[in-house]
C-alpha cells in the first residue's frame, strides 16, 4: 500500500526547529500507522549556502532566455562558483539533517514503518516559514535516496472537490503568455510547450484549448466555456517581493498576479480544475496564491528556470503521467530526467516544487479521465483476469496438440506500475503504457494440473560428470538443479556447495581432471611481472591486478612466456597448472586462438568524431579505460570512455561479456542519475565491432591511491567514509543489484566535498524474484566472499567486501596477507592496527563473517549499527 508522511516544522531558522510526523496509509487519513516528534538546531547556516547558490545561479540564468520578468540588472558569476555553492548547500544541508539524539525519533519512526522501498510515498511539509518552504527537501539523501518512489511537496489545506467530467477527456488550458520581458529584450521560447501538449493531447484522447497572450476578458470566457481539469501557463513570471504572491506577463499590455483570475479560478475548482502547471520562473509565489484558491496540485518552479529546462521537464512530466504515475512519482522521474542538465545549470533539478493537499488521494490522469478509484481498481482486476483465463485456455490447447507430457510453462510480465498481468510478449503494459522491458517483472503461469498423467522423468547429460554428482541432480519439474542432501534446497548444477545452508554437495575430489588444462603453445612476451607475487600482468597495467603493488615499465619481461593458459573469456594470461581462470573464473576447457590486438591508443584520438582521448588510464580482462575530452561541449569536458575489447574466437562468452557491458551502462543510467555518489552514464554506442560506454570523469583518488600515499587511515576517517558510501549501497540494493566488486580500488573521494564515488558496475548482478540460475563468478579475490567465489552472491556479500575494505584502510593491508584461525576460518587482522577501539573493531568482524547470516543482513542495519555505537 502507498504512504502518506507529513511532517510539520515550528519556529524559524534562527531557534530549534521541531519536527512532528504523521504516517498513514494513503487514501486512510483517519487511520495513522505512526507519528513522532523530533528537533534540530538553527538552520541560519542552511539558509545562507542557499542564498549563495541562489545568487550567482539566478544571475547566470537571466543571461539565458529564462522566463523571467526582470526588473533590469546584469547577469554576473561564473558556473564553477554555482557548482561549488550547489555543493556546499548539499553538504551542509544533509549535515544539519543527520540524526542526532533529538531527531532520532523521526528517523527511527521511518525507517520502523516505510519498510517496502518500492512502495509510492508522499511526503508532504506543512511549512509557515517561507524561507523553509523555500529549502530544496527532496536533496534529504537520507530519505529521498532509501525510497526511490518518494517524492515531496508542500502542504495545501483543500477540500477536495468531485470531478465533473462529461465527455471522459482531460481538458488542458493551455496559456502562453508574452516571450518578451519588461526592461529587457530577453525573448524566449515556449512554442515548443505548446507543441508538447499539442502531441500529449493527439496521442492521449485529450482537449487542448491553446490560448496566445489573451486578455484578461477573453481568459475568463475561456475558463468559463471549457472548464479545465489541467491550467497551464508558460511565459514570464516572478514572485514579488513580499515572497506571498507573484505576477505574470499575460500579454504586451497587461501585468496580472493570481489575484486577477481569482474569481474564475475558484470557480474552476468547483468544475473540476485539478492542476495548475506554471512551467515559468520564480512562481512560489504563484504557488502560494494558487494554495489559498484551493486549487489541490500545482506545481511551479522554484527559482528562474532556462527554456530548455523548462521544456524537457514537461515532456518528462507529462510522458510519465500519462502512463498512470501518480503525480508525486511523475515528477520525481521528470526531475531525474533532467539531471544531465546540472552540468550547464548547476541545481536545474531542484527547480520543479509541488504544492499539494494531503487529503486527496493521489491525482492520476486516468483518474481526471473520469475514472473513479474503485472502478480502476475493477478494471485492472478484469483485465488480470481476462488475461489469465485467456492465458490458462492457450495452454490447454497446446498441451493436447503436444504428444509429449512435458509442460513449457509461459511467461508474462506483471506491471509494476498498475499491477495488471500482461503477455510475455507485451513492451508496454496493456493498462497504463507503462514500459515493461526495464522493470516489470517475469513470472511462470501456473499450469493446470494434472493428477492423473505421471510426470516425466527427465535424466540430465551431464558428460564426464562422476555419478556421485550426477545422483544428486533432481529429478521433479527443475530437473538439472542439485538437491541438497541435508535441506534439500535445489542449487544450480553447478554448486559446489549449499546455497541455502552451505552443505558440501559430494563433489569428489578428481572433478579438476576432467577439464582438460589450456596450454598457450604460442609465445606471450610483454607480459609485467609482478616484483610482490610473480603475477603476470597485462603491459598496460600500472599495478598488479593480484596485488596491487604498483607496476613499472622496466619490469616488462623480454622473454617470451610460452606454457601460459590463456583464458578465452578474458583473455587473461594464467599459470599452466590453473584449471579456471582466476581473474573470471572461466573453465580453461579448450584451445584458444590468440585474438587479434585491439586498437592502439594513437588509432583512437577522436573517437566517434567527437571524444578526443587523453591517455589510457588502465586495462583490464574485458577492455581498457581511457580519459578523454568531450569536444562537442565548449567547455571540454572530461569523461572516461570503457572500450570492451572483442573475444571473436568464442562468439558465447563474447555475448556474455557484451550483455555485461550493456547492463553496466543500463544501470549507470538509472542509478547515476539520482545520486552525485555514483558516475553519470554519458553516452553508449557502437564504432566497428568496438562497443564504448561514456561516462562521468570523478576528479579525486581511489582509496588505494590514498593508502599509498599515507599508509592507512585512522578509524574516525574510515567510519565517515562508511556513513557516506553505506547509503549508497542501499540505495543500489534497493533497485535489486548486487556490485559484487567493491574494493578500494573502485572507491573515489571526490574532490571538493570528499565524498567517496562507488564505481565500476561491470560486475554487477540484477535479482529477479524466482530466479534460480547461477552466475558467472565475477569479483576479486580477497575481497569476496566463499558464496561469491561459486556464483551465488546474496546483498552482504557486497558488506562483506565493504568490510574488507575498512580493513585495508585501517591497516594498509591486502586481506590476502593476514592469516586466518584454524577452527573458525575468522581472518586475524586486529593486530595490525593502532589505535582502533574495541567496538570498531567488533563492528567490521561481523561484517567480515564467512556465513552470510551471521553478517549485517542489509547496508540498512549496518549503518544503523554504525551510528548507534558512534
Amino acid at each position: 500500500m502507498s504512504k502518506l508522511v507529513l511532517i510539520s516544522i515550528d519556529e524559524n531558522f534562527d531557534s530549534s526547529l521541531t519536527f512532528r510526523l504523521q504516517i498513514f496509509t494513503e487514501g486512510d487519513s483517519q487511520q495513522r500507522i505512526a507519528s513522532a516528534k523530533g528537533k534540530l538546531p538553527p538552520a541560519k547556516d542552511v539558509h545562507d549556502k542557499y542564498l549563495k547558490w541562489q545568487s550567482p545561479y539566478s544571475s547566470y540564468v537571466l543571461r539565458l532566455n529564462p522566463r523571467f520578468s526582470a526588473e533590469g540588472g546584469t547577469a554576473s558569476g561564473f558556473i564553477d562558483e554555482i557548482k561549488a555553492a550547489k555543493q556546499q548547500f548539499e553538504s551542509s544541508f544533509n549535515e544539519w539533517l543527520q540524526p542526532g539524539y533529538q531527531f532520532s525519533p523521526i528517523r527511527e519512526a521511518l525507517l520502523e514503518n516505510l519498510k517496502d522501498q518500492n512502495e509510492d510515498i508522499r511526503v508532504i511539509f506543512e511549512i509557515e516559514n517561507l524561507e523553509l518552504q523555500r529549502l530544496p527537501w527532496h536533496l534529504w539523501h537520507y530519505f529521498f535516496e532509501r525510497y526511490h518512489r518518494a517524492e515531496v511537496a508542500l502542504a495545501i489545506d483543500v477540500k477536495t472537490s468531485p470531478i465533473e467530467n462529461f465527455k471522459n477527456k482531460v481538458t488542458i488550458l493551455s496559456v502562453l503568455g508574452k516571450r518578451e520581458a519588461i526592461g529587457n529584450v530577453t525573448r524566449i521560447n515556449i512554442e515548443k510547450d505548446w507543441e508538447i501538449l499539442k502531441q500529449l493531447a493527439q496521442n492521449h484522447n485529450a482537449i487542448h484549448i491553446p490560448s496566445e497572450k489573451p486578455y484578461l476578458e477573453k481568459l475568463y470566457e475561456q475558463i468559463d466555456e471549457h472548464k479545465p481539469h489541467i491550467f497551464f501557463f508558460a511565459g514570464h513570471s516572478r514572485t514579488e517581493k513580499d515572497h506571498l504572491s507573484g505576477i505574470i506577463e499575460l500579454n504586451d499590455e497587461e501585468t496580472i498576479t493570481i489575484e486577477h483570475l481569482k474569481p474564475k479560478l475558484k470557480q474552476a475548482v468547483k468544475w473540476g480544475l485539478q492542476l495548475a502547471i506554471f512551467n515559468s520562473c520564480d512562481g512560489l509565489g504563484i504557488g502560494r496564491q494558487l494554495a489559498k484558491l484551493h486549487v489541490p496540485n500545482i506545481i511551479v518552479m522554484r527559482e528562474p528556470v532556462p527554456d530548455e529546462v523548462a521544456q524537457k521537464f514537461l515532456r518528462c512530466f507529462l510522458e510519465e503521467f500519462v502512463q498512470g504515475k501518480p503525480l508525486n512519482r511523475a515528477v520525481r522521474r521528470a526531475r531525474e530526467g533532467i539531471t544531465y542538465l546540472e552540468y550547464k545549470f548547476p541545481g536545474a533539478t531542484w527547480l520543479p516544487v509541488i504544492f499539494q493537499n494531503s487529503a486527496a488521494v493521489p491525482l492520476t490522469w486516468q483518474q481526471i479521465q473520469g475514472i473513479k478509484i474503485g472502478e480502476e481498481l475493477q478494471h485492472k482486476q478484469s483485465v488480470s483476469n481476462n488475461l489469465e483465463t485467456k492465458i490458462q485456455s492457450e495452454e490447454t490447447v497446446t498441451e493436447k496438440a503436444s504428444s509429449s507430457s512435458n509442460v513449457v510453462l509461459p511467461l508474462v510480465n506483471t506491471c509494476q506500475s498498475c499491477g495488471v498481468v500482461n503477455p510475455s510478449t507485451s513492451k508496454f503494459c496493456n493498462n497504463c503504457g507503462f514500459n515493461l522491458s526495464t522493470s516489470s517483472t517475469k513470472l511462470p503461469v501456473p499450469a493446470p494440473p494434472q493428477p492423473d498423467i505421471p510426470a516425466t522423468i527427465v535424466t540430465p547429460i551431464l558428460p564426464n560428470v562422476p555419478v556421485e554428482i550426477a545422483s544428486l541432480v533432481g529429478s521433479e519439474p527443475h530437473s538439472g538443479l542439485i538437491i541438497c542432501p541435508a535441506c534439500n534446497h535445489p542449487n544450480p548444477e553447478g554448486n559446489v556447495q549449499c546455497e541455502a545452508c552451505y552443505t558440501p554437495l559430494s563433489v569428489p575430489d578428481d572433478i579438476p581432471e576432467l577439464i582438460a588444462p589450456l596450454v598457450s603453445s604460442e609465445p606471450h612476451s610483454g607480459l609485467i611481472i609482478c616484483p610482490a607475487c610473480n603475477h603476470p600482468n597485462p603491459e598496460g597495467n600500472v599495478q598488479c591486478e593480484a596485488c596491487y603493488t604498483p607496476l613499472h615499465a622496466s619490469l616488462v619481461s623480454s622473454e617470451p612466456h610460452s606454457g601460459l593458459i590463456i583464458c578465452p573469456s578474458c583473455n587473461h594470461p594464467n599459470p599452466e597448472s590453473n584449471v579456471q581462470c582466476e581473474a573470471c573464473y572461466t573453465p580453461l576447457l579448450k584451445q584458444p586462438k590468440l585474438p587479434a590486438s585491439p586498437p592502439s591508443t594513437s588509432s583512437l584520438m577522436i573517437l566517434d568524431g567527437r571524444y578526443k582521448i587523453i591517455r589510457q588510464l588502465g586495462a583490464g580482462g574485458f577492455g581498457k579505460t581511457f580519459l578523454a575530452e568531450d569536444t562537442y561541449l565548449p567547455s571540454g569536458r572530461r569523461c572516461v570512455i570503457k572500450q570492451l575489447r572483442p573475444i571473436m574466437h568464442n562468439p558465447r562468452i563474447y555475448q556474455l561479456v557484451q550483455e555485461r557491458f550493456q547492463r553496466e551502462a543500463a544501470i549507470l543510467e538509472d542509478l547515476g542519475s539520482t545520486t552525485d555518489q555514483i558516475p553519470s552514464l554519458y553516452a553508449y554506442f557502437q564504432s566497428g565491432e568496438q562497443f564504448y560506454l561514456v561516462q562521468e570523469w570523478i576528479e579525486g583518488n581511489t582509496l588505494t591511491a590514498k593508502i599509498q600515499q599515507q599508509g592507512f587511515l585512522h578509524e574516525s576517517a574510515v567510519r565517515k567514509i562508511l556513513v557516506n558510501l553505506l547509503p549508497v549501497i542501499e540505495y543500489i540494493h534497493s533497485k535489486r543489484i548486487i556490485h559484487r566488486d567493491i574494493k578500494p580500488d573502485n572507491i573515489i573521494l571526490r574532490s571538493g566535498n570528499g565524498k567517496p564515488v562507488l564505481i565500476d558496475f561491470g560486475a554487477v548482478r540484477e535479482i529477479m524474484q524466482g530466479n534460480l540460475t547461477s552466475s558467472i563468478i565475477i569479483g576479486t579475490p580477497g575481497f569476496m566472499p566463499m558464496e561469491q567465489s561459486v556464483g551465488r552472491p546474496v546483498f552482504s556479500t557486497d558488506l562483506y567486501s565493504l568490510g574488507l575494505t575498512a580493513i585495508y584502510l585501517l591497516t594498509g593491508k591486502l586481506p590476502s596477507t593476514f592469516a586466518t584461525d584454524p577452527a573458525t576460518g575468522d581472518i586475524l587482522w586486529q593486530n595490525h592496527t593502532q589505535g582502533v577501539s574495541p567496538d570498531f573493531v567488533a563492528f567490521l568482524d561481523k561484517a567480515i563473517q564467512q556465513s552470510p547470516r551471521d553478517r549485517y543482513p542489509n547496508a540498512r542495519e549496518m549503518l544503523a549499527a554504525l551510528q548507534n555505537k558512534f
